[in-house]
């Protein structure tokens, strides 16, 4: 994609089940570390808090491959406000408009990225029916692009596999 220097993701659902009991969600580990070996600045946006994060990100083995870390320091940061995606831009030193986020929830991720200014990627576990309806307003409200598996990402950025 032309401009894009960073991609940020969502953490919950989106790298990591959100239940323990779920399966682990697939190429996760190698879709991180090529975006990053293809010189994207790679960053983590998610409601968890810092230390069930920094966990998360450990179990995944994801950490040497990711800049920045952004969680809400109050209950009011939470996505969908945009709170987080300004402190994220600044660390980033980059614009929202050269920013790709991926994520898997329709209003806290990818409404609040796109509203934002930033590039965006629904990862899709099942179709919902709300899903549908947006996607007929997509200029306005749906995302950019929509995959149903994480290394789909990559063919986005025409990063080589």
């Amino acid at each position: 994609m032309k401009n894009i220097k960073a991609v940020l993701f969502d953490l919950d659902d989106t790298l990591f089940p959100f239940l323990k009991i779920e399966k682990p969600i697939k190429n996760v580990k190698l879709t991180i570390q090529k975006i990053k070996k293809s010189g994207y600045k790679v960053g983590v946006v998610s409601n968890c808090d810092s230390h069930e994060a920094s966990e998360k990100i450990n179990v995944l083995g994801i950490n040497n491959f990711v800049d920045i870390v952004i969680t809400p320091k109050t209950p009011y940061e939470k996505k969908p406000m945009r709170k987080m995606f300004f402190r994220a831009i600044k660390k980033l030193n980059v614009k929202p408009c050269q920013v790709l986020f991926v994520g898997d929830k329709l209003i806290e991720d990818i409404w609040s990225a796109k509203l934002f200014g930033m590039k965006t990627i629904l990862i899709e576990k099942k179709l919902r029916i709300y899903h549908k309806m947006i996607f007929k307003f997509k200029s306005i409200l749906g995302p950019d692009f929509v995959v149903n598996d994480l290394s789909k990402v990559l063919n986005i950025l025409k990063v080589r596999q």
